[in-house]
């Protein structure tokens, strides 16, 4: 499965994404922005040997890239290929916070493979970007749903509009903070969320030490 969580600035992105994220017993995040605090297990390029082992143990991990991230992100991909080859039916995410650090992530073969060829019950992919024009056509052609927080440039509510129709192009650009809308793509259907509270979570605080 492939959701899309888009919208402007500190609108909730990521919060929700991280929530998202939980609904599998294995995780991993993919910090480039160093904003998500909520493990203790920090991979970065000069651990990332380490991954594959914290997969085995860890329920969510966070990959913390500081230079190459386009090189640690490939590494990452295929360390994550191997281990779901050798734990079929695992239940795993994998959350790429601000994906237009990767221009084009679908490039990647391991990534390819691990977002097309697994199972969608099992397996999620989660992309949180700026801008709809931040993910590639190829990955907006098989995400199953569209998370669109507030959106003002005319560029990104064009393709809502093309994509999901006037009524959902004009309800994303008027949503206040942490409000959102989830176009689901299988079906052709909206909703729209106004709760924050049945979502947020705190991205500083590891989940066995919240209070």
């Amino acid at each position: 499965m492939l959701d899309l969580v888009i919208g402007r600035r500190e609108l909730g992105k990521t919060t929700f994404a991280v929530n998202l994220s939980r609904h599998y017993s294995t995780r991993v995040l993919w910090d480039p922005r160093h904003m998500i605090q909520t493990s203790r297990v920090i991979i970065t390029e000069s651990n990332l040997v380490d991954l594959y082992a914290a997969l085995d143990n860890e329920p969510e991990i966070i990959v913390r890239p500081h230079f190459d991230k386009e090189k640690t992100f490939e590494e990452m991909c295929l360390i994550i290929y191997q281990w779901l080859q050798a734990n079929p039916g695992e239940q795993f995410c994998l959350l790429i916070d601000e994906s237009r650090f990767l221009p084009e992530p679908e490039k990647d073969q391991h990534f390819d493979f691990i977002v097309r060829c697994l199972p969608s019950s099992q397996v999620m992919v989660i992309l949180t970007c700026h801008g709809v024009i931040d993910v590639s056509p190829d990955l907006r052609r098989i995400s199953d749903h569209w998370i669109l927080f507030h959106l003002t440039m005319e560029s990104d509510l064009d393709r809502v509009r093309e994509r999901c129709g006037d009524i959902v192009a004009k309800e994303v650009s008027e949503l206040k903070p942490f409000e959102y809308v989830v176009w689901n793509d299988q079906r052709g259907e909206w909703r729209k969320e106004t709760k924050k509270e049945t979502w947020y979570v705190k991205l500083n605080v590891p989940p066995a030490l919240t209070v």
